[in-house]
């Protein structure tokens, strides 16, 4: 079967106090603010996403974000054997703790925030509290990250974390994420004394052209800054202070050209022990539109062919270079000026239709004899559509759950296609592989709503009704 050690062993925790088996679940297991970690690690949601491990569901996975999915590289583990079912248990309390528990960052990035963070005294009281709470279990830790949400030595308390931390274990293993500015050696000797350890730097880079790198840094032009503490870096990793010394690129419309020269700088520059590329993802301030500006790696991008092409580039074939899922190709997402033209044109039919004829979609139903229906997703389109055939009771179904009006949806593994006469899909993205994948579960009409908006539409057009 395939397994994840990190229900089992790991937690992730938040600046707001929430705490996850890992940053790429879904589900949140507690509050640190609220309960203690023993309590949160024992309670039934920390149980339930180990038990989506035991099952094979990883149902609260992002499938399309954690690395080990996207490069299917989960362990394979025999469930029936001493060693298997050992590593199926929970112990008393986790081992490895990653601390993404402050926003506080100098730069402010475009790929995940909007401006600087400036927090206000509530958020100090209430992460002063979290680093509280945790510090006693750091010091026996199997291993500890900080800081993903920001950057470790731009905040001042993370830095004091860092400092008071004395680990009892001699295997720990630390990881320290930065964008490198202060990464000098004027904040290395407050933290030295955790060299004995082994220690990961990750330093997000994303660009060594200065015009790139000041817009994706959000305006901060400190690229000389950045290469001379990339230079101080590599002598610690030299000198054995460190152990293991990686970039990373998150891959993106502005810099994704730069891919090759960018891998090429690291290893022969910088002496780097790997280079990781990072597709962008939906997270923190970055969603909607802006996400999928930038996201190259959508089909629907019009720099996507582009993107295929520099990845044909030799300097790209360096074992070095870890691909956390860069060379893969995301979900099919419309861009927001055709995904507005697509709505313009369904909305001016849909008027059109009300304007024309009443109950045109429930004599169309009629007609065709489809009694049982079924409406996929419950989009505004979805949703306008069961308004106009709720005399027919239709079903609605979509992957989250909601309640809308006194109705509440079905989820799609609970849903049996085969009882429907007629499915109606409302996502505008991806509306042809899902009506692909019901044809093969159903011989029902499968249609999307904007195809039978248009042919309605073209029937009154044409005088055929």
């Amino acid at each position: 079967m395939k397994y994840c050690e990190r229900p089992f062993q790991h937690v992730y925790i938040m600046p707001n106090g929430d705490v996850k088996c890992c940053s790429w679940t879904t589900k949140i297991i507690g509050n640190l603010l609220e309960n203690s970690l023993e309590e949160i690690w024992n309670g039934p949601a920390a149980e339930e996403i180990r038990e989506s491990v035991r099952d094979g569901s990883f149902r609260f996975c992002r499938k399309v974000s954690c690395p080990r999915c996207e490069n299917d590289i989960l362990t394979e583990v025999d469930e029936n054997s001493d060693a298997g079912k050992e590593m199926l248990s929970a112990p008393a309390r986790p081992s490895e703790f990653n601390c993404a528990i402050d926003y506080i960052c100098n730069h402010s990035c475009p790929s995940c925030r909007k401006k600087v963070f400036v927090p206000d005294e509530k958020y100090l009281c209430s992460m002063k509290r979290i680093i509280d709470r945790l510090e006693p279990w750091l010091q026996t830790a199997r291993y500890i990250s900080t800081d993903g949400q920001g950057d470790c030595f731009a905040s001042p308390y993370v830095m004091e974390m860092l400092e008071r931390l004395h680990p009892t274990n001699p295997d720990l293993r630390i990881t320290i994420e930065t964008n490198g500015i202060l990464f000098d050696e004027a904040h290395w000797r407050r933290i030295q004394h955790l060299a004995k350890h082994h220690i990961r730097c990750v330093i997000t880079a994303n660009s060594f052209q200065r015009a790139t790198y000041k817009y994706l840094a959000g305006g901060h032009d400190d690229l000389e800054k950045l290469l001379e503490n990339l230079g101080f870096i590599r002598k610690l990793r030299k000198e054995g202070a460190i152990n293991d010394f990686s970039v990373s690129m998150i891959i993106q419309d502005r810099n994704f050209r730069e891919l090759p020269e960018f891998v090429e700088r690291c290893v022969k520059e910088f002496h780097v022990d790997q280079v990781r590329l990072n597709p962008i993802y939906e997270w923190f301030q970055l969603t909607g539109d802006a996400y999928l500006e930038k996201d190259v790696l959508n089909p629907c991008h019009p720099y996507h062919e582009e993107y295929l092409d520099v990845l044909k580039d030799e300097r790209l074939r360096n074992p070095k270079i870890f691909w956390w899922g860069g060379d893969n190709v995301h979900d099919r997402r419309l861009m927001p000026a055709e995904k507005y033209r697509c709505l313009y044109s369904f909305m001016t039919k849909w008027l059109a239709l009300a304007k024309e004829k009443q109950d045109v979609f429930v004599e169309d139903c009629r007609r065709n004899g489809c009694k049982k229906i079924l409406i996929y997703g419950f989009t505004n389109p979805g949703r306008m559509v069961y308004e106009e055939l709720k005399d027919l009771h239709p079903a609605v179904c979509d992957k989250r759950s909601q309640e809308w009006n006194g109705i509440r949806t079905i989820r799609p593994e609970a849903c049996d296609l085969r009882q429907y006469d007629l499915i109606v899909v409302t996502p505008l993205n991806d509306k042809e592989k899902l009506v692909n994948a019901f044809k093969e579960q159903t011989e029902a009409c499968v249609l999307t709503v904007w195809e039978w908006v248009e042919t309605l539409y073209s029937k009154i057009k044409c005088g055929c009704e």
